[in-house]
């Protein structure tokens, strides 16, 4: 349960973050004013959010690998419209977080299959990951 609090913890200071860095962007460009006029009409994009955790000294082979397998598939998926990696070395153990932006469930079910939520893997990934976590996040996000 700890790694969800840690999942979320991160969320909230990487979203928080986000926000500050785009209100300043648009404070600089003028276009702040703008923008919160149409805060209504802002398109809802699906984040899709995996976890998984490697030994650390795997790290740099398993990142490799993510680039040729997952990354790939995900970028040939229509309707993906962005792609992430986190790493964390944690002691003797890697985090590593697939956080991918969706115009919508249509689009990611194009990539993951009809039961969505359930996480994907590849027949390597027993080669790498400690443990198969089941389920995947999916939130709504929003950008200003």
């Amino acid at each position: 349960m700890a790694r969800y609090e840690n999942i979320n913890a991160i969320m909230g200071v990487l979203n928080t973050l986000s926000l500050w860095y785009a209100d300043w962007q648009n404070k600089q460009r003028g276009t702040y004013k703008h923008q919160q006029k149409n805060l209504l009409h802002m398109p809802k994009i699906i984040t899709r959010i995996w976890h998984g955790t490697t030994k650390a000294e795997h790290s740099d082979a398993y990142l490799t690998f993510l680039e040729e397998s997952g990354l790939t598939d995900y970028k040939n998926t229509e309707g993906n419209l962005s792609i992430e990696v986190w790493r964390k070395l944690e002691d003797d153990i890697c985090h590593f977080w697939t956080v991918t932006k969706w115009r919508s469930y249509e689009d990611i079910k194009k990539f993951a299959g009809d039961d969505y939520e359930k996480a994907k893997y590849y027949p390597e990934d027993a080669e790498y990951l400690l443990q198969y976590e089941e389920k995947v996040l999916h939130v709504e996000t929003f950008s200003y």
